[in-house]
């Protein structure tokens, strides 16, 4: 029997040892490629999440405790160690699991939700709704998490959110999966103006003056240093691959006009050779 095949409820994780967590992790990616193999699915987004949802379920007391998938297609190793083990073979087939979290399925889903950006929404509606609670309720000791990942985070929705939430400061936790990539490459201008923010002068003094000065800090300097620089390397290869692809959309919609302009005049060629003469007007 595996370590996995043992796990009934997620307060089990708080008995498990480093190791035994590390097992755990191996053999629920292990898992979840052999079903998506025979049934498809969304492999490479659950995959990075493994971590996540053991750390989250480790800490957090689920169902009592919420958690918020955005994506929801992060959400399978969620579904194994929420009691879904024995059924997860029917991955998104007829009447089997779903391929993102259901209410239907479990008290440990929180909201059907598949589309991207929706989750810190749903997160502050929570949490509001919690603090709404009589004082004393056992109810407001309740905590809620929303992972976020697929690059959902910069969704109009998830911005309005945030917004609200830094207003009305409501109790929630956030995770941020960076996993680098969306369900496509980002554009917009939001990735073109961080890009051309790091090429000023403004921006490239700081970042000097910051290395020198950290680099001076006893001890914590050289770590401190390092962590930061881990930071800016995944900023710039998120900013250079929003890049690509915006230099990719200009070139399309510049290209536009012409081929507009070519079948306007293929139109006017096949209506000219159609049209039957012209006979004179009868209007003097």
């Amino acid at each position: 029997m595996t370590l996995l095949e043992t796990i009934h409820d997620p307060a089990q994780l708080r008995a498990l040892d480093y190791a035994e967590l590390e097992r755990l992790a191996a053999e629920l990616r292990e898992k979840m490629i052999r079903t998506v193999q025979h049934t498809g699915g969304h492999l490479a987004s659950s995959l990075g999440a493994v971590e996540i949802a053991l750390a989250l379920h480790r800490v957090m007391d689920s169902p009592r405790d919420r958690m918020v998938w955005d994506t929801g297609h992060q959400a399978y190793a969620h579904k194994l160690l929420t009691g879904r083990l024995d059924r997860f073979e029917t991955l998104r087939q007829t009447d089997g699991v779903g391929g993102f979290p259901r209410r239907s399925e479990s008290d440990h889903d929180v909201f059907d939700g598949g589309h991207a950006g929706t989750g810190v929404s749903i997160g502050v509606g929570l949490a509001a709704a919690r603090d709404l609670l009589p004082a004393g309720s056992p109810g407001r000791a309740q905590r809620i998490a929303v992972c976020v990942g697929d690059a959902a985070m910069q969704s109009g929705l998830t911005l309005e959110a945030l917004n609200h939430l830094g207003q009305s400061k409501n109790r929630m936790l956030i995770v941020l999966n960076d996993n680098e990539m969306s369900i496509s490459k980002s554009v917009g201008g939001l990735s073109t103006r961080l890009n051309k923010l790091r090429l000023t002068r403004a921006y490239q003094e700081t970042k000097e003056a910051s290395k020198r000065t950290i680099s001076r800090i006893p001890v914590l300097g050289q770590p401190l240093f390092d962590v930061l620089a881990w930071a800016k390397e995944g900023f710039k290869r998120s900013r250079a691959s929003s890049r690509r692809s915006a230099c990719a959309a200009r070139s399309w919609c510049m290209s536009r006009p012409s081929r507009a302009r070519a079948m306007h005049r293929r139109r006017r060629t096949a209506s000219a050779s159609t049209a039957p003469a012209c006979r004179p007007s009868t209007w003097a």
